[in-house]
């Protein structure tokens, strides 16, 4: 069925709220918006990494940046989470730093065990290279994959907070779910993040 969204980012308390559920629009989701310093990150998340290392829990696993190639597997694992559209998920040229969609592959880590795709994060740079920030827009993992859900969520995590450390960046900033990703918002609190603020999205079915 389709539905007609709210185009703001609004917060629980803002009148217009109650005004659009008077319209008929329905709450959807209630979201966070979090900032997260990859030097507070990346200590913690390489702690873990040698913990699964020394447990062995790592064998078989390889980390790439996202190539077109694996474009095709990603969105299945995307869409099969009920994350993003196709028309998101595609590669940005290495300098563009504006768009509203896609993602630089450098940024986007692709997890693999044993050549099968177990977990991708697609993110993208905005801004100046001194002062922009990474934006994570999606995460998905399959839990079903051999090594465990927690392993392939650490290795795209990771990945992330390395590359942008590579390209200079200081902190990446999502949002997430509290209800369906309430997982994501634990973990920005244990990286230490700042939470921005909270918003709530309204939808309206159409027909």
């Amino acid at each position: 069925a389709r539905t007609l969204q709210s185009a703001d980012s609004l917060a629980p308390a803002d009148p217009r709220v109650a005004a659009l559920k008077r319209h008929g629009f329905v709450h959807a989701r209630t979201e966070e918006l979090w900032r997260t310093s990859f030097a507070d990150m990346f200590p913690r998340l390489d702690r873990v990494h040698r913990r699964l290392e020394s447990a062995g829990r790592l064998a078989g696993h390889t980390v790439t940046p996202l190539a077109e190639a694996d474009l095709p597997e990603v969105r299945s694992l995307m869409l099969a989470a009920g994350l993003l559209t196709p028309d998101h998920m595609f590669l940005l040229p290495e300098k563009d730093h504006t768009s509203a969609k896609g993602h630089h592959a450098a940024l986007s880590p692709v997890v693999r065990r044993d050549g099968r795709l177990v977990g991708a994060l697609l993110a993208r740079a905005t801004g100046g290279a001194d002062s922009g920030s990474v934006v994570f827009e999606a995460q998905a993992v399959d839990p079903a994959s051999i090594g465990g859900f927690d392993v392939a969520n650490h290795l795209t995590l990771r990945g992330v907070a390395q590359a942008g450390l590579a390209a200079g960046r200081t902190h990446m900033v999502f949002s997430a779910d509290t209800a369906k990703a309430p997982a994501t918002v634990r973990m920005a609190r244990r990286m230490q993040g700042e939470r921005l603020h909270e918003f709530v999205v309204l939808i309206r079915p159409l027909g």
